[in-house]
């Protein structure tokens, strides 16, 4: 009993450690900054698929999926940082102005900030999950954030203690924090979408 238990945790560890590896990986092949966001999409997508199952995790499958996911990541990133770049600027020059009005538009700003991370995260699960346009997968990953505040409450709850997890053990975003990370993008945001997946 115990040591099937053991040889769970190590079969856990070695999946997440191989998913962050290929993430980095893929990363890397997008040169960094064009790779992040479509190897996350293919992280995330391959975690659903092999389930916890690091013999189902290919190099040549995640390659594939990763050159499916490229063009449409690569704009889903563009498009959030130009809207976040804005509102940060907006935030930047609200700050440095005072009185009331002005304290409660700071809030207002950081409150959108924060709902536009979030939006961008569950975004990332809408295209892996759903074949859909970009502007599509924007009025879903929105709604969502509206019409299922447990569902998200949970997504922000598992990105917090990945975050802490990272900040505590720094050496860990290479070999463990992605693969986690992608873990918990998926499984908070199918249960946000199951629902429509029945359907």
């Amino acid at each position: 009993m115990i040591s099937k238990g053991i040889e769970t945790t190590f079969n856990k560890v070695y999946y997440l450690i191989k998913l962050s590896l290929y993430f980095w990986g893929l990363s890397f092949i997008g040169l960094v900054i064009f790779g992040v966001t479509p190897a996350m999409m293919t992280i995330v997508e391959e975690h659903d698929e092999a389930n916890w199952d690091f013999n189902q995790i290919k190099w040549k499958n995640l390659f594939e999926k990763f050159k499916q996911n490229f063009k449409q990541g690569n704009q889903l990133l563009l498009f959030y940082l130009m809207v976040v770049l804005i509102i940060g600027y907006n935030l930047f020059i609200a700050l440095q102005t005072k009185g009331l009005l002005f304290l409660v538009l700071d809030f207002v700003l950081i409150f959108v900030l924060f709902i536009l991370v979030l939006s961008f995260i569950i975004n990332l699960a809408v295209l892996t999950f759903f074949e859909v346009t970009l502007i599509d997968s924007l009025k879903l990953s929105v709604i969502q954030f509206f019409t299922k505040t447990k569902e998200c409450f949970l997504l922000i709850f598992g990105l917090i203690i990945v975050s802490v997890i990272t900040y505590k053990f720094p050496g860990l975003i290479l070999f463990i924090s992605t693969g986690l990370l992608a873990g918990v993008i998926s499984t908070s945001t199918k249960r946000m979408f199951q629902n429509i997946l029945v359907d």
